[in-house]
């Protein structure tokens, strides 16, 4: 017993030196081992700061170059940017710049990564290269035709509601119109709507088929003395004043006010008040006219602004909105859709002629922004109904918010993306809101939101900014156009 015990006990004395030896043997490659993974990892993060830097660069880069059409100028900023976004602590520098005068440009950096354990091998350094591009091609793009109808009824001046709106509207055209050249295109329509639409005076010609004045020959009472009883020289002996039809010429001026059609043209689901039909026989829009020429203006006084790449342009006509009027909804969607309906490009002028459906490479939209409930409309003989009222509301057309959902209707399944703001809408006029989510877009492949409820932060100006900045950056995103028309490749 006593000499298995002995036994037994210098085995275990054996084994213990042996695994001393083994571990000795082994803690050398694994510490090199840690080492070497720490210096890599920190490679890694050095490269992936590099690389975002690096990305973003290029996006300054070719923005810079969209707004100056300059390659000097894209080259200064993609290295200004590079150097001011590199965090502090990592040193990289550019390397090289190149930009093809179209709006792509590509970029490299390097850095050296000095190592800690490495340096036992003999590597003192891990050099990092990257680059990156930003491409402004046609892949993937789409050109946006956008009609912006804008309500600028008299309840746009509560809460200063104008002034934001209008602030809103100009953010969105500097998210989709750059300053620079731009390899899509990008056209915006501005349809200023309250109780009527006013259209630009040649426009309001071809709409009506009517002429800006005519002389009319009209008969008219006029009281005068009538002799009924002569003396022998042929003087007026007895007489009477009486009433005697006479007849003279009438100069009337015609309005460029554009309100609904009617319905009954074609009859049923095909009557053009709801579709985008263009003017033609049988199918004219009403003139309004009057015999003053100071009486001659509309309600809203400001012009559709077709389809126009200048933002200058839009953005004059934006600052210059003020309210007035009630809430014709129906007349505002309707000639938002009428700016970017194909058939209508031989109606407005060369440049703003819409161009053919192509849902692959065309975003045909509108966005409908309001305060309240379409609550104006038109009887028969385009007197006007104030709905709430009226007595009857069933009168021409219909109810605004009736006439409007057709219409949106129409939009979308001709294949319009339909998008809405409403702005401080009543709680107790359930109508409004319903009217506006009915008229929108469903949820699609391109965009999830299109219906945007501004309640309470109006007052901060950052409520109905954001809905209008919201929608830009998604037609931006999903068209390739605006600030999101560069893309990154590497």
């Amino acid at each position: 017993m006593r000499i298995l015990e002995s036994i037994i006990s210098k085995f275990r004395r054996e084994e213990r030196g042996t695994i001393a030896i083994a571990f000795a043997g082994a803690i050398v490659p694994i510490v090199v081992l840690i080492g070497v993974s720490y210096d890599f990892g920190r490679a890694f993060n050095t490269r992936e700061i590099v690389q975002s830097t690096l990305d973003a660069s290029v996006l300054a880069a070719g923005r810079a170059f969209d707004q100056s059409g300059s390659t000097q100028t894209a080259e200064s900023a993609g290295r200004t940017f590079f150097t001011a976004a590199l965090p502090k602590g990592t040193e990289a520098a550019v390397t090289a710049f190149s930009a093809d005068g179209q709006g792509n440009v590509a970029m490299s950096a390097s850095a050296d990564v000095e190592t800690t354990f490495m340096r036992i091998a003999g590597t003192n350094s891990l050099d990092i290269d990257v680059t990156a591009q930003s491409l402004s091609s046609d892949a993937g793009g789409m050109d946006v035709e956008l009609a912006v109808v804008f309500d600028v009824t008299g309840s746009m001046s509560e809460n200063n509601r104008i002034t934001t709106a209008k602030t809103a509207a100009n953010a969105l055209l500097n998210t989709l119109m750059l300053d620079g050249p731009s390899t899509r295109s990008v056209r915006v329509s501005l349809v200023p709507f309250s109780q009527s639409v006013r259209l630009p005076t040649s426009r309001a010609t071809e709409a009506t088929n009517q002429p800006t004045s005519r002389v009319v020959n009209e008969s008219y009472l006029n009281r005068e003395y009538v002799c009924t009883r002569y003396w022998g020289n042929g003087s007026c002996r007895e007489g009477s004043y009486q009433w005697v039809t006479r007849y003279r010429d009438v100069t009337y001026y015609r309005k460029d006010c554009m309100v609904e059609r009617k319905a009954s043209n074609n009859g049923g689901s095909n009557a053009v008040a709801y579709f985008d039909n263009p003017p033609s026989a049988g199918n004219y829009f009403n003139a309004f006219w009057s015999s003053s020429s100071n009486s001659t203006g509309c309600v809203p006084t400001y012009q559709v602004v077709p389809l126009t790449d200048s933002k200058a342009t839009l953005t004059a006509a934006i600052n210059a909105l003020q309210p007035s009027g009630g809430t014709a909804g129906h007349i505002g969607t309707a000639w938002g859709w009428y700016t970017i309906s194909e058939r209508w490009s031989n109606f407005w002028p060369a440049s703003s002629q819409p161009a053919v459906k192509d849902p692959v490479h065309r975003l045909k939209a509108v966005i409908i922004m309001t305060d309240g409930d379409f609550n104006y409309h038109y009887n028969s003989s385009f007197n006007d109904v104030n709905e709430p009222s009226s007595g009857s509301p069933n009168s021409g057309n219909g109810l605004s918010r009736t006439q409007a959902s057709t219409i949106c209707e129409n939009m979308k399944t001709d294949g319009v993306e339909v998008f809405a703001v409403g702005v401080e809408l009543p709680n107790g006029v359930s109508t409004a809101r319903t009217t506006l989510e009915n008229c929108v877009s469903d949820p699609n492949n391109l965009f999830d939101v299109h219906y945007y409820d501004v309640v309470n932060s109006l007052s901060s100006q950052t409520g109905l900014v954001a809905a209008f900045q919201s929608i830009g950056n998604d037609i931006a995103s999903a068209t390739g156009t605006g600030n999101s028309r560069l893309r990154v490749t590497r």
